[in-house]
């Protein structure tokens, strides 16, 4: 199956629970291959809270999440991991104040 890159961008992005983690983000093209080697994954606000990454509307947190993590993908992007599984891909220059992890 094949589907536009542009219809892509956008879609809800769901971990393996099916709890909704965010949308797709622009997708990484390797060069040599042309195969889709990552996607940005653009978190939503609690899953970034949730994560420890701060968020904010002109600042939204973003993932590079390999397509090796991706399970399926039709109307939303399904991973076969869980939101506990990605914390190694999030950026570590943007801590949470404790008290914002506290709610």
């Amino acid at each position: 199956m094949e589907i536009a890159i542009d219809r892509i961008v956008g879609r809800k992005v769901l971990d393996i629970t099916g709890r909704v983690l965010g949308s797709v983000g622009h997708l990484l093209v390797d060069t040599e291959s042309w195969a889709i080697s990552a996607f940005q994954l653009r978190l939503r606000r609690k899953a970034a809270r949730d994560m420890g990454v701060r968020w904010s509307f002109f600042r939204v947190p973003t993932l590079e999440v390999p397509t090796g993590l991706v399970m399926a993908a039709s109307d939303a992007i399904i991973l076969r991991a869980e939101l506990s599984d990605l914390q190694p891909l999030a950026p570590a220059d943007q801590p949470v104040p404790e008290a914002a992890l506290a709610h």
